[in-house]
């Protein structure tokens, strides 16, 4: 199901299973409707991907990203208490781009590294610039991909697009 999908919770809103017309107990994935505010019609119950802080070029405020770089973007998926990234993020699943299903990986580093000074360890990856589609006016890119578990996992944060042929000296451009 696409986000935006008439679907979406639009099933019956009694307890599943509870009553004639009410949602099946499971979907045919084994899933447990509601996932939402209620269950979703059809055979598929959407399961909300669990949502990641990414902060894009740590360290840097702006995020300032060169669309005639042949280099890379450093992306950090920030753990959380509830969330190990470098433990559970299945890194050959990443994407990041414009709309975030971009196949711009490159690679992951081995060596977890706490960049947001909270104690816990942060997953950095560096994607393609040029395969990202990002484009000029863009002020957002999203990361997406699974958890070790098959989960779904996305994350955005702001960048800063720079004007072709210019560069900021305070912070440069990969």
């Amino acid at each position: 199901l696409l986000t935006g999908s008439p679907a979406l919770d639009s099933g019956n809103p009694a307890k599943p299973g509870s009553e004639p017309g009410a949602c099946e107990s499971n979907d045919q994935r084994g899933v447990t409707p509601p996932q939402g505010a209620a269950c979703d019609i059809g055979a598929f119950e959407l399961v909300p991907p669990e949502l990641a802080e990414i902060d894009i070029k740590p360290g840097s405020q702006t995020n300032p990203i060169n669309l005639r770089s042949r280099g890379l973007i450093l992306v950090a998926i920030l753990s959380t208490p509830d969330l190990d990234a470098p433990g559970v993020v299945d890194r050959s699943s990443l994407t990041f781009g414009r709309s975030g299903d971009e196949q711009s990986f490159a690679f992951c580093e081995e060596d977890p590294e706490d960049v947001n000074l909270d104690g816990l360890d942060d997953l950095l990856c560096h994607f393609r610039t040029r395969w990202t589609g990002l484009l000029r006016g863009d002020t957002q890119a999203t990361l997406k991909g699974k958890l070790l578990d098959g989960r779904e996992l996305m994350g955005s944060d702001s960048v800063r697009i720079v004007p072709v042929g210019r560069s900021s000296a305070a912070e440069p451009t990969p």
